[in-house]
């Protein structure tokens, strides 16, 4: 720590002047700061108080480097509150002179510059890690079977269908193809179905499962056969049938570029369609019908 010679003018009594020194060294350590007549040689620093007053009403303090000849460092005038005492006066006083001592030998201490630190490696660009059930490719291809119920007389119609999709973030287009048959054979009722139309995927595109809403304008083209026993023959009649179709998939990706497809689906096909033989109505295709898909997904991944 620093030291200080202190010179006090004009010279007061002796307890204000120990008054200044006790609270000089209570600031900066015990010894530190000294009268000049009792300083065996120079300090760092050398304080002159000139007081004005038998009361210290003002004080005013200079800072030299070392000696009264030095350098003049800082200087600062004191004014005291009435209700302050003397002692309590030349007490600040010293507390002053350490306050001025320390602020300089912080300015006089060089700081230590922070050292910068090394330039960071660059790393070579990372594909970004793909989750092993995510799918992230634009073509999706699905490939199942197919029931529904388009019929009032028959319980079940089965079939096959095949489905591509692209997918650009939540939404995407699709396009089917379908067929699927009566299960009687009297009459043999089969049909062709192919639609286009668009969707949604419900929730995050990467998860594992997911949900699709999809809404398809489709047409199909329906084939009705029958054999006659008198006279002996076979008839048969074609109809084409159009409206739109709604479906909901749940949809489990359980590998990369592999998942599971399953869902419902409902259409409304125009015009309704009635089977009569020899007179008699033997079937009928109402304008709304139901079914369900289940099946596999192919995702390729792009590169």
């Amino acid at each position: 720590m620093p030291s200080v010679v202190v010179q006090i003018e004009p010279e007061p009594p002796a307890a204000l002047a120990q008054a200044a020194i006790d609270g000089c060294d209570g600031a900066l350590g015990a010894g530190r700061c000294l009268l000049e007549n009792q300083a065996p040689k120079l300090g760092d620093f050398y304080a002159i108080v000139r007081l004005e007053g038998d009361t210290l009403e003002v004080v005013r303090v200079e800072l030299h480097e070392r000696s009264a000849d030095g350098a003049l460092l800082e200087a600062r005038e004191l004014h005291f509150a009435e209700p302050d005492t003397p002692g309590e006066r030349s007490t600040s006083v010293g507390v002053v002179i350490a306050a001025l001592v320390a602020a300089h030998q912080r300015r006089a201490v060089p700081r230590a510059q922070p050292l910068s630190p090394p330039p960071a490696r660059q790393r070579p660009p990372t594909k970004p890690a793909r989750d092993k059930h995510v799918r992230k490719g634009l073509v999706r291809i699905d490939l199942g079977a197919t029931g529904a119920s388009a019929f009032e007389r028959s319980a079940l119609a089965l079939g096959a269908s095949a489905r591509g999709s692209l997918l650009f973030e939540r939404i995407f287009l699709i396009t089917s193809l379908g067929y699927e048959r009566r299960m009687e054979d009297m009459p043999e009722v089969a049909w062709l179905t192919g639609g286009v139309g668009m969707g949604v995927r419900v929730g995050s595109p990467t998860a594992a499962l997911g949900a699709e809403l999809r809404s398809e304008l489709v047409g199909a083209w329906l084939r009705i056969s029958a054999e006659r026993s008198d006279p002996p023959r076979q008839e048969s009649e074609t109809r084409v049938r159009f409206g739109p179709r709604l479906g909901l998939d749940a949809i489990w990706s359980f590998a990369p570029e592999l998942g599971a497809v399953a869902g419902v689906q409902g259409a409304v096909l125009r015009p309704a369609v009635i089977v009569d033989i020899g007179g008699q109505t033997v079937e009928r295709a109402p304008a709304f019908s139901w079914g369900g898909f289940f099946g596999l997904r192919w995702a390729p991944q792009p590169d």
